[in-house]
């Protein structure tokens, strides 16, 4: 069974939150969570991120790895349901800047991460036409 992982004098209490229902799995709650859309990689992939402060100590039932999101309601924008993403959880212990992330108290973060689409990749550049 979880317990409550965190107290109400750290930066976690009164943030937005949200659960996260996976197949066969727990429903966990995130906290201060954010959804990013990341730039194509080179081979035209677009993947969205979720990240977020677990609220409760989930670690024995928690995904990790490979997982199937069933549903996840986030406030402001379309829910998101039957997505295969892949699942990490991170035990933060120090502070640690990480871009415009500050993890300023221990904590487990919640990384998600899925493939939202693929664009065609640009086409091979044509060789240049023979001078004459």
């Amino acid at each position: 069974m979880s317990h409550r992982f965190h107290s109400d004098d750290n930066n976690i209490a009164g943030k937005e939150q949200t659960v996260l229902q996976f197949a066969g799995g727990p429903a966990l709650r995130v906290a201060d969570w954010n959804l990013t859309h990341c730039a194509p990689d080179e081979n035209g992939a677009v993947f969205h991120e979720l990240t977020g402060w677990l609220v409760e100590d989930d670690r024995g039932t928690a995904p990790y790895g490979e997982a199937r999101l069933e549903h996840a309601e986030l406030r402001g924008r379309a829910p998101l349901a039957g997505l295969d993403v892949d699942c990490r959880i991170t035990s933060m212990t120090i502070p640690m800047d990480r871009g415009e992330t500050l993890w300023d108290h221990p904590g487990l973060y919640l990384e998600l991460r899925w493939q939202a689409a693929q664009l065609t990749p640009p086409a091979e550049a044509a060789p240049a036409a023979a001078a004459s």
